[in-house]
């Protein structure tokens, strides 16, 4: 980034530095939100899917248990938590994917695929970019301390961020 102009004062400055600090926060902070490239939503689903499919048991599914009236399959097994008094909430996606995981699959590839917008980084490109911006955020809270302190030995007392970092604030 540009250094700061010498014209400016602190205060200016600090808003200036905050004003910055502020977009790139907003960038980290929106960066888990955007869309995945296709692959790499795909990626994930398959992955999803494959974890659920193992957690079905077609042996236990198969199973019936008698009552007085009727012959049950344990099909939809409902060992999910309680709701209320008279609800279970019961996970099927185990026994959707054991069953219909390569359908689930392919038709849920092809609304990723056919998604409009534009993806976001990839996954593996997002560590290095969080790491540019936690630095370019660690620098620039630095300066703003820079600024702060030298505008306090100048006489001027300027506010610090509520939320500032003890280890800056408070380094030599």
């Amino acid at each position: 980034l540009d250094a700061m102009p010498s014209t400016l004062t602190p205060a200016a400055q600090l808003a200036d530095i905050r004003a910055r600090l502020t977009q790139i926060q907003a960038d980290i902070d929106g960066l888990a939100a955007q869309t995945l490239p296709a692959a790499d939503a795909i990626a994930r689903l398959d992955a999803w899917i494959r974890d659920q499919s193992a957690r079905f048991d077609p042996a236990h599914a198969a199973r019936t248990f008698t009552t007085a009236n009727s012959h049950l399959l344990h099909v939809c097994d409902a060992r999910g938590g309680r709701q209320g008094e008279n609800a279970v909430q019961v996970d099927l996606a185990p026994v959707l994917c054991g069953l219909f995981g390569p359908e689930i699959k392919r038709r849920l590839a092809s609304v990723i695929e056919n998604e409009a917008g534009t993806p976001g980084p990839s996954l593996a490109e997002r560590p290095e970019i969080l790491d540019r911006w936690n630095a370019e955020l660690e620098r620039l809270e630095r300066e703003e301390e820079a600024i702060i302190r030298a505008a306090e030995t100048a006489g001027e007392r300027l506010a610090r961020r509520p939320d500032a970092r003890p280890e800056i604030v408070l380094a030599p």
